[in-house]
């Protein structure tokens, strides 16, 4: 299955490598206060650029592995490919985000801060539904 799943994924990888920059840039007021709403091209690079390029390194390297090693390959392939994974995941997560609100950055930063709620509440749940094995000392191992 990783024979199929690492290269589709690195195909994945080249979305964010063809999107284009974005400059837009405007001024608003909170609470009387003037309040400048931008993504910088700077923080673009590494989101759309930076980010797919070491997914793709990560990837390649998994599927290098998985070729080249010659006993258990698999656990090390896994490892890499979850490595990549991350930076992947995080450059689509903010090109999809940011794609339809360039205009809006309001909501824009209201449902990327939302993603990262979410994330956090997720992992707190599933830390707290196994926290008994997550936690469990030596005696406790039997139970």
């Amino acid at each position: 299955m990783f024979y199929l799943l690492i290269p589709a994924t690195m195909t994945l990888a080249f979305m964010p490598l063809t999107a284009d920059f974005s400059a837009d840039s405007y001024n608003t007021t909170i609470l009387g206060t003037l309040y400048n709403y931008s993504h910088a091209v700077l923080y673009q690079v590494y989101e759309i650029r930076l980010l797919p390029v070491a997914a793709l390194a990560l990837m390649a390297a998994s599927f290098a592995v998985l070729l080249l090693k010659k006993r258990e390959p698999v656990a090390w392939s896994k490892f890499l490919f979850a490595a990549g994974m991350g930076p992947l995941g995080f450059s689509l997560m903010r090109l999809f985000i940011y794609a339809p609100y360039h205009a809006n950055q309001v909501w824009f930063a209201f449902w990327e801060e939302i993603t990262e709620l979410l994330f956090v509440v997720g992992v707190a749940v599933i830390l707290w539904l196994f926290r008994k094995g997550l936690f469990a000392g030596p005696a406790d191992a039997g139970d």
